[in-house]
């Protein structure tokens, strides 16, 4: 018995840990899928959001990029209810 409770335990720090990969580094696929589209056609599961917090610029990325600049979700929903 003691020997399941080990394996569970180990089995629970493996997907942890690479949930936790995922969260930090993001999916380089999601991130090129963004990247691609003008911001007038960004994706919904895509942000629109300035590449760093100092741009005036705007671009498509994923959630994870605006996340890493500084901007949430509501921003990206702010600036689509403003373009045409």
């Amino acid at each position: 018995m003691h020997v399941k409770w080990m394996l569970l335990v180990a089995l629970a720090a493996v997907i942890g840990a690479f949930a936790l990969f995922l969260y930090q580094w993001g999916d380089p696929d999601e991130k090129l899928q963004c990247a691609q589209y003008a911001i007038e056609h960004c994706p919904g599961d895509c942000r629109v959001c300035p590449p760093c917090p100092e741009c005036s610029s705007l671009r498509c990325g994923t959630a994870y990029e605006c996340r890493q600049a500084g901007f949430d979700k509501a921003f990206s929903d702010t600036i689509r209810s403003r373009l045409p």
